[in-house]
């Protein structure tokens, strides 16, 4: 599993879970304002990999930007 910010690197997410499950929750390091891309595979019941994406965007809060 990996979590990409627009422009950098790709990075790996660990720990990743050893056992089957239906959902699984992985820790996310401090995000930054940017866009970011969560890539991962896993293998299915039945043994195919089934890779997956998720796109999302982190923004600034209203706190974090001293506005007021």
């Amino acid at each position: 599993m990996t979590l990409q910010r627009a422009g950098e690197e790709p990075r790996k997410l660990t720990p990743l879970p050893a056992d089957m499950a239906t959902r699984i929750t992985i820790p996310l390091p401090k995000l930054s304002p940017g866009r970011y891309t969560l890539s991962w595979r896993v293998v299915s019941d039945d043994g195919h990999v089934v890779p997956g994406t998720l796109h999302f965007t982190v923004v600034e809060s209203a706190a974090a930007g001293g506005g007021g």
